[in-house]
């Protein structure tokens, strides 16, 4: 069965361009989806670029610029809500900027498609490796090495798309979460993560990090006092009025380190940079 790929991106140029490349090849997938969220950077440059790639692949790249800035009434939620609505398959993989495919996900997303259908859920749910730096990869995209390696933990990501609605209400509002829309689908299934499937690389720059950090913060803020809500984001963050914390649980909790290493497994990066420190990135995870 086909399946669509859901993307939002806010300022991931590099990362969008190495994730929509890494794409290619991808067995089952015919369309990726990006919403391009007030991105000030190259990211409609590089869509415009990847355009006749992806069609050569057999993936059609729809894309969208949404210009609401995040708020009370236009949350992460919202905008996962819109990306996946755009998708014309019935199975859609929500995926971020920052993560990179590899040969395992087709059969990764045919166990999904599997699972959805003969259990009768609204989505299926996994783990993804969440790399640091340093992250090198050789000539053939075979991963040689990288630093700390967290867990992205297993909520629903690959969904039914008319099945689900989404909430901003995960981890005290921080985070959005796909829920069921219609009785007959009340549940998700978790899934195993399979190796050369799909991870996430974190090269964003420290105040990149700073900057998505508020995202949460604001969520939190605005869930348990609604009328900070009517103040966006990005105007509440140029006035000072968010802080950078972080929560333990969101990101870099020891609780949440991958028990093993991932070297010497292929992603679909050969001919694309070999490090992810083409960035500035962080040598560490900002500290808790």
């Amino acid at each position: 069965m086909p399946f669509s790929i859901a993307v939002p991106s806010f300022n991931d140029g590099k990362p969008l361009r190495r994730f929509l490349h890494s794409a290619v090849g991808t067995r089952g997938l015919d369309e990726i989806v990006v919403v391009d969220h007030r991105s000030a950077d190259d990211t409609p440059e590089i869509l415009v670029e990847l355009e006749p790639v992806l069609s050569a692949g057999g993936i059609r790249l729809t894309t969208h610029r949404e210009r609401r800035d995040f708020s009370g009434r236009f949350t992460m939620a919202s905008l996962r809500a819109l990306t996946v609505g755009l998708c014309t398959n019935d199975i859609v993989c929500t995926m971020d900027a920052d993560y990179v495919i590899g040969p395992g996900l087709s059969d990764l997303m045919e166990l999904a498609t599997r699972v959805i259908s003969e259990n009768c859920v609204y989505a299926v749910g996994h783990d993804i490796p969440y790399l640091q730096p340093p992250i090198v990869f050789d000539e053939s995209g075979v991963l040689q090495k990288h630093g700390p390696c967290y867990r992205h933990g297993a909520i629903p990501r690959i969904v039914l798309r008319d099945s689900v609605e989404c909430r901003q209400d995960y981890v005290r509002g921080r985070f959005y979460k796909f829920y069921p829309h219609t009785a007959e689908r009340p549940y998700w299934m978790p899934i195993r993560w399979l190796p050369e499937s799909v991870i996430s690389i974190n090269d964003k720059p420290d105040e990149r990090w700073r900057l998505r950090l508020t995202m949460n913060n604001y969520f939190e803020s605005v869930s348990q006092t609604p009328s900070l809500g009517d103040v966006p984001w990005l105007e509440s963050f140029a006035k000072g009025k968010l802080d950078t914390r972080i929560d333990p649980l969101d990101y870099f909790h020891p609780g949440k380190l991958w028990d093993t290493s991932l070297a010497g497994q292929r992603y679909h990066v050969s001919g694309m940079a070999r490090t992810s420190r083409d960035a500035v990135a962080p040598s560490s995870p900002p500290a808790i």
